[in-house]
């Protein structure tokens, strides 16, 4: 992520002292970081319900309050928002691998939710940021249009009148023409003058310096804000996007079993809930062997034990998988030898 900012201001506005910082909450970027390997290791070793648990133990209770005190803290805020939406889509996807799919719709429902509320508080906490840097470059560019013609006429009368002065200090030390007591005297008050003058250029430019860094600086603030923007924008989009993905697979599945119990129904055989259509899965082997990886063999058994907790089969194959073995393996039973009674 960018790196974090400093606290600009616009040059010209007063900054009251502020109070000491209070202690820095912990950064849920880190911790997630921290518990990602343990957690992709648990998978990877089938401990779906496991990796799930640790995984929601990361969720804050709460979420981190948004400090909109300055251009800083949101963006800290922003990092903390970032570390929250990978712990709600870390525990989404260990939901998925368990096979609890409604649970995984809930969990992104919350992603959501909190995804909306930090781009609404990013929002209320940006505009008067924006407003005042705004008001700045406005402000700046009322007072160059109204002071650059003043100060280049200033500019071209204080040169001609250097012009004028060192012309007479020259003929006054060459005795080239000589000045009535009031010349002199109208020389040195007009001196006076271009003096207040100059003092008046270097005011005006140094204000239009300070009037230049502020729009230089509301440059690099927008392009923060407008960073910030986005990336609210971005996570709720991830959010809702995984949200109809998850809904969608449900309402799929759940289809997919309505239609195939309207079926047996049809043809008069009983239906039981979920658990024909998992027989009817589990028979056609090609199913689960077809999966790319173990692990989503072991994602979809997963499913096919929540939708039909008692399934045999179901628990049998997942056995099989958990202990590396091929997923319908059957295990033989030893032959036993058979010895003929000896007559007597």
């Amino acid at each position: 992520m960018r790196p974090t900012p400093l606290a600009l201001l616009p040059a010209l506005a007063l900054v009251a002292q502020a109070p000491a910082p209070a202690p820095a909450p912990p950064d849920l970027r880190v911790q997630f970081n921290s518990a990602l390997p343990g957690i992709n290791q648990m998978l990877q070793e089938f401990k779906a319900q496991d990796a799930m648990a640790k995984a929601a133990a990361l969720v804050p209770a709460q979420r981190p309050a948004f400090n909109p005190a300055n251009l800083q803290t949101i963006v800290q805020s922003m990092e903390q928002a970032e570390g929250l939406m990978s712990m709600y889509r870390l525990w989404a996807s260990t939901a998925v691998a368990a096979g609890q799919w409604e649970k995984a719709q809930e969990i992104q429902g919350q992603r959501l939710a909190a995804a909306q509320a930090i781009q609404a508080d990013l929002a209320k906490a940006q505009q008067p940021i924006q407003a005042m840097w705004d008001k700045a470059v406005a402000d700046g560019k009322a007072y160059i249009t109204a002071n650059q013609p003043r100060e280049a006429d200033l500019t071209t009368k204080l040169k001609a009148f250097q012009a004028e002065f060192a012309e007479v200090q020259a003929n006054l030390k060459s005795h080239k023409k000589s000045y009535t007591k009031q010349e002199i005297a109208d020389i040195n008050a007009r001196g006076k003058v271009a003096t207040q003058e100059q003092q008046e250029i270097a005011q005006i430019a140094a204000t239009i310096k300070l009037h230049q860094d502020n729009a230089a600086k509301a440059a690099i603030v927008t392009k923060y804000i407008n960073e910030n923007t986005a990336e609210a924008a971005s996570m709720v989009k991830e959010a809702t996007d995984d949200l109809a993905k998850v809904k969608s697979n449900i309402e799929a599945q759940s289809k997919e079993i309505a239609d195939f119990n309207a079926q047996e129904a049809k043809r008069k055989v009983k239906v039981d809930g979920n658990h024909a259509w998992v027989e009817a899965v589990l028979r056609k082997h090609e199913n689960i062997t077809a999966l790319p990886t173990p692990m989503d063999q072991v994602d979809f058994v997963n499913r096919l034990l929540v939708l039909d907790p008692g399934n045999a089969e179901a628990k049998r194959v997942l056995a099989n998988l958990t202990a590396g073995k091929e997923p319908f393996a059957v295990e033989r039973k030893p032959i036993r030898r058979y010895h003929p009674k000896k007559r007597k």
